[in-house]
């Protein structure tokens, strides 16, 4: 779901263009709950992420949004909080996306 109305622009990266985007992007904030994800990110890139719960109430115009969307629905809520679950994900598990926010 998008955070806020608008139009967006949605393009599928691989995912090394996700990695070099975290790389060369300065002031990135991020939504990341997922202890796994944060782990993933970090391998690939170096860089350490705090989990973060929170919810996306604003863009601007020209924002950028790096997704890493899961390839499926774990069955149940429980599977996502799941260490065993968790553990288990790995890049093939993923997607990437770049999306851009072009406003109202």
């Amino acid at each position: 779901m998008m955070p806020v109305e608008g139009k967006y622009e949605l393009r599928k990266i691989t995912i090394q263009e996700f990695v070099n985007k975290i790389k060369q992007t300065t002031g990135i904030v991020s939504y990341i709950r997922y202890e796994k994800n944060i782990e993933l990110i970090k391998d690939w890139t170096g860089i350490e992420f705090k989990p973060n719960a929170g919810e996306l109430k604003e863009l601007s115009k020209g924002d950028i949004m790096l997704v890493m969307k899961l390839n499926y629905r774990p069955p149940t809520t429980q599977l996502k909080t799941d260490k065993a679950q968790q553990d288990a994900l790995t890049t093939n598990d993923f997607t990437f996306y770049e999306c851009e926010y072009l406003g109202q």
